[in-house]
């Protein structure tokens, strides 16, 4: 599924595989959490690391580095709208089968 995001001047195109949206959903809850102690938030901060690397793989131009976290909240914000998306043309719903 690619995604056109524009940061600044520059517009990147991420062909995001859909075996690689988990790397997305780390950084997202990664980016939010609040470690708890040294020993979790070195662990965190080597997820992170190797998440964004791999999702540069997909990532056209290579990002720049003052990019990067822009184009990493915006590419979770589209990766979110678009798994909305596709769940409710599925017919997928989160109320519960009896109140259907």
């Amino acid at each position: 599924m690619p995604f056109r995001i524009r940061v600044g001047e520059v517009e990147y195109v991420v062909d995001l595989p859909a075996y690689a949206i988990p790397y997305v959903n780390l950084l997202g809850n990664g980016l939010a959490g609040n470690p708890q102690n040294l020993g979790s938030a070195k662990q965190l901060a080597e997820d992170l690391k190797t998440a964004i690397e791999e999702l540069d793989k997909f990532i056209t131009p290579k990002p720049m580095e003052e990019h990067r976290f822009e184009l990493i909240f915006k590419l979770i914000a589209e990766v979110g709208n678009e798994i909305r998306r596709a769940v409710k043309a599925a017919g997928f719903s989160t109320e519960s089968t009896e109140t259907r």
